[in-house]
């Protein structure tokens, strides 16, 4: 009998046990969800049940672009994640610089902000923090850009940032972009070259008959658009052609210059003069952002756009989302693409195409307001990195929520944007997208909008040999200077000629046929005799070494 007692008793403990250890091991995998389709793990909730523990607190967050709707469903969420309430502000790239300065005067300064390359923000409205306190509080981020510091030239993360260091302190952190060290394309309408007769032009004459054969075709349309609020982005593939890279430094004879101060580019702006007198340009490009340009262009008007990253360098069915084939074909049904390489006006001499060193963006840091209160400082960075590198948070803020706004595609294993989220003006209605990545970057962007068939695009037209955008066909430029040009006394030596930011001013109005031609040699030499060769001596001295 009590042997009996005993064994039972053995076995109610076994069945106690085994309870206990599946209940364990349930509440284990509930941490992390998986899609029913395609068992794609997402990651676990951590990040949001660590920030719930904090007091929650306002954030005014100063991103660019793309400035979402205020309290979406959307933003509620993010909110609740990270126990924050969000005040989003921010400005278009070109208009940036002067809302931070009227900020920065009002001593009104966001907690966590984009500073892009503005120096007085930067020196005077920062607050400082160490490389110890990046890594700590923003581990995700440090571990990112230590990597891509190692793979692009094994270079030590503590040099790169020694970029962003005023008066001793480290006031900012770099933004980067893995996939700026690839040559932007051009891509051409593939379809209306074959009804005008043509093929894809290759030389700066032929881009002249295309376009006198369009405008025979369609009188009342445009071939060719610019967008003057980034006038880095205009007219690249006739700028690029002379040899040099125009919107910004170049090495020349050992020495750094201006690009938009040399005199080779007189003759690409006597061509798109010309072509802007007899209406092959839209008279409305000053005026116009890069969506109004690539609309334009959607909406059936012009037969070629610039500035085409490898992301749309794929054009077969069916059609990637999110990418210029297919928003061109929803509108226009027949239309095809052909990319397009860039013509050249000395035969011996490679077009330069701008391309970035992942860190030579701007960068992003804090109010200084935030120099004496280093616990909120810390969870800004802690947001940041959650925002950036936990990927459940991540796919909320970029791509919205599962089901609603996207879904698991079951081919790629990567998210697809649903109806109605897919558009920038519907992302920005939503809260998503492209503003959430633009104060942290992170390489969760490139993990999940990669595609197998872009990857085999990028290969084909640029890592071919002979391929047209490969080295052997086009140079790629990097901008010697990275930072902030110093005089002898450590300021800005842009300060000392505020005369001298005359170049897009010409430029525009070259083009517009407002100035003539020949005023190209004035503003040369005005930038010559006027301080230019002082800023390019001092940047030679500071960046060429």
């Amino acid at each position: 009998m009590k042997k009996s007692k005993k064994i039972i008793c053995i076995r109610i403990l076994t069945i106690i046990v085994s309870v206990l250890l599946l209940f364990t091991f349930t509440l284990t995998g509930c941490g992390k969800e998986k899609d029913k389709d395609t068992g794609k793990t997402v990651g676990d909730d951590k990040a949001g049940q660590e920030m719930k523990k904090e007091e929650r607190i306002k954030v005014k967050y100063f991103g660019m672009r793309y400035i979402p709707e205020q309290k979406t469903e959307v933003i509620k969420m993010l909110e609740d994640k990270l126990n924050v309430d969000f005040v989003l502000m921010g400005a278009y790239d070109t208009e940036v610089n002067e809302k931070l300065n009227v900020l920065l005067v009002s001593n009104d300064m966001p907690d966590v902000l984009n500073v892009m390359q503005n120096v007085e923000v930067r020196k005077k409205g920062l607050a400082s923090f160490t490389e110890e306190e990046l890594k700590e509080y923003m581990p995700g981020y440090y571990k990112t850009i230590s990597e891509i510091a190692q793979e692009t030239g094994g270079r030590n993360i503590s040099d790169i940032l020694n970029r962003f260091v005023y008066d001793g302190k480290l006031t900012s952190f770099p933004s980067f972009w893995y996939g700026g060290q690839y040559p932007q394309g051009i891509i051409w309408r593939k379809d209306i070259l074959e009804r005008l007769g043509k093929e894809v032009p290759t030389t700066i004459e032929e881009w002249d008959n295309v376009f006198a054969a369009y405008k025979k075709a369609y009188p009342d349309k445009y071939p060719w658009a610019g967008c003057g609020k980034l006038m880095w982005q205009s007219f690249t593939p006739i700028l690029d052609a002379v040899g040099l890279q125009y919107c910004h430094y170049n090495i020349r004879d050992g020495k750094i210059v201006l690009g938009s101060a040399q005199p080779e580019f007189k003759q690409a702006l006597a061509t798109l003069q010309k072509w802007y007198k007899v209406g092959y340009i839209h008279p409305e490009w000053p005026a116009w952002d890069q969506p109004a340009k690539y609309n334009y262009f959607y909406n059936g008007n012009s037969i070629v756009t610039e500035w085409v990253s490898y992301d749309h360098w794929d054009f077969d069915e069916p059609y990637l989302q999110n990418t210029h084939i297919e928003k061109l074909t929803k509108l226009n049904p027949d239309a095809k693409l052909e990319l397009g390489p860039y013509p050249r006006y000395d035969e011996n001499k490679k077009a330069s195409l701008y391309v970035w060193d992942p860190f030579t963006g701007g960068s992003c840091g804090f109010g200084k307001h935030l120099e004496k209160d280093r616990d909120k400082l810390h969870r800004m960075m802690k947001i940041l990195d959650t925002l950036a590198n936990d990927e459940k948070t991540f796919l909320l803020a970029y791509y919205g929520i599962e089901g609603t706004h996207w879904e698991w595609d079951k081919e790629t294993n990567l998210p697809k944007r649903l109806p109605g989220a897919t558009t920038q003006e519907e992302q920005n209605q939503v809260g998503i997208g492209y503003y959430w990545t633009t104060i942290c970057s992170t390489r969760l962007t490139d993990k999940y909008d990669a595609h197998p068939r872009k990857e085999a695009a990028r290969k084909k037209y640029f890592e071919s040999p002979g391929a047209i955008y490969s080295d052997d066909v086009i140079s790629r430029h990097i901008n010697p200077v990275y930072g902030t040009i110093l005089d002898a006394d450590g300021e800005n030596i842009w300060k000392q000629y505020p005369d001298l930011n005359k170049s897009e001013e010409y430029f525009a109005k070259i083009i517009c046929d407002e100035l003539p031609v020949d005023a190209w040699d004035e503003w040369v030499e005005y930038w010559n005799k006027n301080g230019g060769k002082e800023i390019e001596a001092a940047a030679t001295s500071q960046y060429l070494k």
